[in-house]
């Protein structure tokens, strides 16, 4: 089972919560100026945001739906999966 307690999202955030207690949040304002499409933000969390405290303790991919509010739905395994093709359409 992946270490992941919650996710909990906002029009303005994305929260992570793993079962140790370790808590990631990210503000849409914190996500740089220069990220400023859906597939641009979608990369960011995915490969800059997720992998900074994520490495090697599980498998997540945020899929971005809207900027302003901020809608993502997120998938979680164990590590060694990989997530399904349009996995959020499921």
């Amino acid at each position: 089972m992946p270490p992941v307690r919650s996710i909990t999202t906002a029009a303005d955030r994305l929260t992570i919560v793993l079962n140790d207690g370790v808590e990631r949040t990210i503000l849409a304002s914190q996500i740089p100026a220069t990220q400023n499409t859906v597939a641009k933000v979608e990369t960011y969390l995915n490969n800059i945001w997720r992998p900074t405290f994520l490495a090697g303790r599980c498998v997540m991919e945020v899929h971005v739906f809207s900027l302003n509010p901020l809608r993502v739905n997120v998938w979680t395994s164990n590590t060694g999966l990989t997530p399904p093709a349009n996995w959020w359409v499921k």
